[in-house]
């Protein structure tokens, strides 16, 4: 926040920035709190009216309106960022305790589950992504998925209990929200049953069964799915497959120079850390060598204890899972493998980055690792593999990073990456050794039979020093509510964005909303591509970002009038932004005038006098009166994706409203069709007592209907194997009797 115009001051000091930790401040806090607020009214929350002048909320995937912890936890007291954390710890215990409960299902010990489960948990991959609410959400779920789908093959006799169970979470996984990660899970499950219906009794029977299971989880979430679907439809990540575009994506996946990072990640230094070299705005250094890294991309840190053991098991000649290891590495680091899920997938050109797949490579090494711990029945690991694999883990990273500044070269000017390279070292090597030590410990320990739950604590501590309190920062954010004016609607002009935020960065979009403003730009994850063109019309220009395709801003020198047609009221900026502001088209039409500080409270720093302003400072000019509906009508109720107003005056009626498909209006209950236009218009008659627009996403009927029908089979299948459970526990005829 003190990089931020609101919350700046002279003499405030800029934190490393995090870019993670960004989109957790501007996209899922803004997010989670309209969902947690609608359905608190007992709406549910499927249009956002605060960002992107309207857009939808359920049809985006990753605002997980359907899920249902979020509904629960819409009930539950506390702020929103309370609630938030709740759920981040909630989380990473859940997937912590399904990668227990896979290893369980695998054939680990009951130690070595525990040690698998805590390592998935502890995982700088899920801590670096806690921000980003929707990934270690939906994650959490891919141990659950995989360890029924196991037991599906691999158990004496088919359970319909495994059935439910995996068409249960299959459907938590999907409504979680984030599409990318529940495809990686839906195919590792995929790649699991193919394995697994080789060795499997009635292969048929079982097979079918994991595909009804499946179909079932798809069906139960098809009220979330099939919105979102239509929506990416128009959204403005549409685009098909191309070689142009591959090349593009490759280049968001994990580097060779950050394989260090495998075994100890604060070599590399991490996001939240302030760097060794004074001026540079993070200690992740490789965010210096390639445009847009970042740390939660490459995130695949397991340990040297995990990836020992890993390597201890794959020595025993489990090649299938040496080579699944392998596979996965290489689509991470953005080799030939990908080539397949880009252009044989649908809609696979549209998600990020390819490293994103190294979630099941952590969740794969921890449970190789919870596999190779012995049982008490067995004797420890031999000690000259251990030990040889032990050295090889714990030297190979350091002695990279070492050698390895010399070769790299920065995009950022005048800055050299071998002195970097070399500080981060010497600033993250007590951490790593400290791992490797207590790694060392607990393999000492593992040798010795008795020991065996010492050793798991040193294991566990290990992990701990991994980066578990570098990632996750503590402590609640100063977001004050402002006080604004039915109506209003705020643009904010920005004149940049780099990788690390930049100095003309007056409000990042989708701050206002969390502010208490509704705002003209926005950032999103799934966007209407005619907004997009809408905001190019309004700027001149491009308005989206390079660096950020899922941003929009408003850029110095747009046309004032166009604003203004699209409800904006006031704009606000740092003052640099404003210099010729009467030559900006549109000015003599709208007439901008200046507010001062007292016109616009609750901002933290509020506002400067535009006469006395320096170039930094925030300022605001009001465009007019509050715009985003008629100045005559009489709004009785104002919610997101419903609104009605009392007696509408005769004559065109507008609101400014993104019109998408999806809205309809009613005129005293009657249907009238929608005007052609960029938003909400409709031609009243005389006489209409009441106007009403109602929003219902595309797909959300259809999608209602399966999901009913999907949970209803489910129930039915449950209780068809609770009876079944009885009659087979009591002998016949006892059951009736009892």
């Amino acid at each position: 926040l003190p990089h931020f115009a609101p919350w700046q001051t002279e003499d405030s000091a800029s934190p490393p920035i995090d870019i993670l930790q960004l989109d957790g401040l501007l996209q899922f806090r803004a997010w989670r709190g309209m969902v947690f607020e609608s359905w608190s009214r007992g709406q549910a929350p499927l249009w956002n009216s605060q960002s992107l002048m309207g857009t939808p909320l359920a049809a985006n995937s990753q605002a997980a309106a359907w899920y249902p912890p979020h509904i629960l936890f819409a009930f539950v007291p506390g702020s929103v960022e309370s609630r938030m954390s709740w759920l981040a710890w909630l989380h990473l215990s859940w997937a912590g305790l399904g990668a227990w409960f896979l290893a369980r299902r695998l054939g680990a010990s009951d130690l070595g589950a525990i040690l698998g489960g805590a390592a998935f948990a502890l995982s700088p991959f899920l801590l670096a992504w806690l921000p980003l609410a929707s990934v270690p959400t939906t994650v959490s779920w891919i141990p659950w998925c995989l360890a029924f789908t196991w037991s599906l093959f691999r158990s004496s006799k088919l359970s319909i209990w495994d059935g439910l169970g995996l068409a249960i979470c299959s459907a938590m996984l999907i409504l979680a929200g984030h599409l990318q990660f529940a495809f990686y899970g839906v195919l590792a499950c995929l790649v699991l049953a193919l394995v697994g219906v080789g060795r499997a009794e009635s292969r048929a029977a079982r097979f079918g069964s994991f595909i009804l299971a499946g179909g079932a989880g798809a069906a139960v979430s098809a009220i979330h799915l099939l919105p979102v679907l239509a929506f990416s439809r128009i959204g403005h990540r549409a685009a098909a497959a191309t070689q142009e575009g591959y090349e593009a994506f490759v280049k968001g996946a994990a580097a060779w120079y950050e394989l260090p990072g495998l075994v100890f990640p604060s070599l590399l230094g991490f996001p939240g850390a302030a760097s060794p070299e004074e001026g540079l705005p993070q200690a992740f250094w490789p965010a210096y060598v390639r445009p847009g890294a970042a740390f939660g991309e490459s995130a695949w840190a397991v340990g040297p204890l995990v990836l020992t053991l890993a390597l201890l098991l794959f020595l025993r000649r489990r090649w299938v899972a040496a080579g699944v290891a392998g596979l996965l590495a290489v689509t991470v680091l953005g080799g030939p493998t990908n080539l397949l899920l880009y252009f044989g997938i649908p809609g696979f050109s549209s998600t990020g980055s390819p490293s994103r797949i190294l979630c099941l490579l952590v969740l794969g090494l921890c449970m190789a690792a919870a596999l190779a711990w012995p049982s008490d029945t067995e004797s420890g690991p031999e000690e000259k593999p251990t030990w040889v694999s032990f050295a090889l883990v714990c030297l190979a990273p350091i002695l990279v990073v070492a050698g390895i500044g010399g070769s790299l070269s920065s995009w950022v000017p005048d800055l050299a990456m071998g002195p970097l390279t070399s500080k981060g070292l010497v600033a993250g090597l007590p951490l790593a050794l400290a791992a490797a030590a207590l790694a060392g410990l607990c393999l000492w320990l593992l040798g010795r039979g008795d020991m065996r739950p010492w050793a798991l604590g040193a294991g566990i501590g290990s992990q701990l020093l991994l980066g578990g309190s570098a990632l996750v920062p503590f402590g609640e954010p100063d977001l004050p509510r402002a006080t604004v004016e039915p109506g209003e609607r705020l643009a904010v002009v920005n004149q940049g964005w780099g990788f690390f935020g930049g100095p003309g960065i007056s409000l990042p979009p989708n701050l206002a909303p969390t502010l208490g403003f509704s705002e003209t730009t926005g950032y999103d994850s799934l966007m209407a591509g005619s907004t997009f063109a809408l905001t190019d019309r309004i700027n001149g220009k491009g308005s989206g970002l390079e660096i950020n395709g899922n941003l929009l801003i408003l850029r110095p020198g747009l046309n004032l009038a166009e604003l203004r047609a699209s409800g904006a009221s006031i704009l606000i900026g740092r003052a640099q932004a404003f210099a010729g502001l009467e030559t900006w088209p549109g000015f003599d039409a709208v007439q901008p005038t200046p507010l001062s500080p007292e016109d616009l409270p609750g901002l933290p720093n509020g506002l400067a006098a535009v006469e006395a302003a320096g170039p930094e400072d925030l300022i605001a000019y009001r465009l007019g009166p509050p715009a985003l509906w008629p100045a005559d009508a009489s709004p009785v109720v104002m919610q997101p994706g419903r609104m009605i107003f009392a007696a509408p005056n005769p004559g065109v009626f507008e609101v400014k409203e993104r019109n998408l498909p999806g809205w309809m209006a009613l005129l005293d209950g009657r249907p009238v069709p929608l005007e052609q236009g960029e938003f909400l218009r409709v031609q009243v008659p005389e006489g209409v007592q009441e106007l009403r627009f109602i929003y219902n996403p595309p797909g959300l009927g259809l999608g209602e209907r399966i999901t009913q029908i999907s949970l209803m089979f489910l129930l039915f299948g449950g209780i068809a194997a609770y009876f079944r459970t009885q009659k087979m526990k009591n002998p016949a005829g006892s059951l009736g009797e009892s």
